[in-house]
């Protein structure tokens, strides 16, 4: 079965998120954004999705400047 995107795609693929979950999105302490969500730190995935501190994620394969 094919796995669900939905309509928020950019916060799969910003660099400081963690982990997209239904409503919110887990995020790392760098994210300007974040609040302390229950003992996490998350922001909600419309404020994600509209973000103006969008920064992609790394490809795995080019991190040290060399082909994996």
């Amino acid at each position: 079965m094919a796995k669900y995107g939905g309509k928020y795609k950019k916060c799969r693929e910003c660099k400081h998120a963690e982990e997209v979950m239904m409503y919110i999105v887990q995020t790392k302490e760098s994210c300007p954004k974040h609040v302390n969500f229950s003992g996490t730190l998350a922001v909600d995935k419309p404020t994600c999705e509209r973000c103006e501190y969008f920064e992609p994620k790394e490809s795995e394969g080019k991190r040290d400047g060399r082909n994996l």
